[in-house]
C-alpha cells in the first residue's frame, strides 16, 4: 500500500481487497484501516459515480495491472486531525500515448474549505510526475465551479480549453511537466 502524507492529510492508494471492501461495506472498510467512522456527505451524483467507478474501473484494472495499481485505484483522503476518510482522488489509468492522464477528486461536504483537495492534488501530482511517462495531467471542471477551479489553480494548472460532456460545459485544466 502506498501512502503519501503532508501536515493535514494522508493519501492511501487502495489495494484490490481494500477497494472491494470499500465498495461492499464502507463501515468495515473504515474499521480495517483503523479510521474513525465518518458517513460521507456527497451529492447523489458523486455517490453513484464513486460506486460505479469502484466496480467497473478501479477493481478490475487494479486486478489486471497489479504493478501499476496506483494509476487505477482510488486514493482515499484521510484528515489526520480526526483520522477520518473524507474524500478520494484518482486518475483514469496509465499515461496515454502522449503522456496524458486525467485526475478527479471529491471531498465530503463537512470537510470542504479546509484545503484538503488542494493538498491531495499536490501530493498525488507530485508523486505521479516521478514517472517519466507522464507529461500532462488534465482536470475537467464545470465552468463556474469556483472551489475546484481554485484547487487546481493553486496547484499550477491553467485552463487549456472548453468542452461539453453530457450537457455540461467544462473547462479543461492542465498541468504540464
Amino acid at each position: 500500500m502506498i501512502i503519501l502524507e503532508c501536515e493535514h492529510i494522508k493519501l492511501i492508494a487502495l489495494t484490490g481487497p481494500l477497494l472491494e471492501l470499500l465498495a461492499k461495506d464502507p463501515v468495515n472498510f473504515e474499521k480495517e484501516l483503523q479510521l474513525n467512522p465518518n458517513k460521507l456527505e456527497l451529492d447523489e451524483l458523486f455517490t453513484n459515480g464513486l460506486q460505479h467507478a469502484l466496480t467497473t474501473q478501479c477493481i478490475p484494472n487494479v486486478s489486471r495491472f497489479p504493478n501499476e495499481y496506483k494509476w487505477f485505484t482510488n486514493w482515499i483522503m484521510v484528515y489526520k486531525k480526526e483520522n477520518k476518510y473524507v474524500g478520494g482522488i484518482g486518475t483514469n489509468g496509465l499515461p496515454n500515448e502522449i503522456g496524458e492522464i486525467m485526475v478527479g477528486y471529491f471531498v465530503d461536504a463537512k470537510y470542504r474549505r479546509l484545503g484538503i483537495a488542494t493538498d491531495a492534488v499536490r501530493l498525488l501530482t507530485n508523486h505521479l510526475f516521478e514517472d517519466q511517462r507522464l507529461k500532462t495531467i488534465v482536470a475537467t471542471i464545470p465552468i463556474g465551479h469556483v472551489a475546484s477551479e481554485r484547487t487546481v489553480s493553486r496547484n499550477g494548472f491553467h485552463v487549456d480549453g472548453e468542452l461539453e460532456e453530457d450537457g455540461m460545459h467544462l473547462n479543461r485544466w492542465i498541468l504540464a511537466r
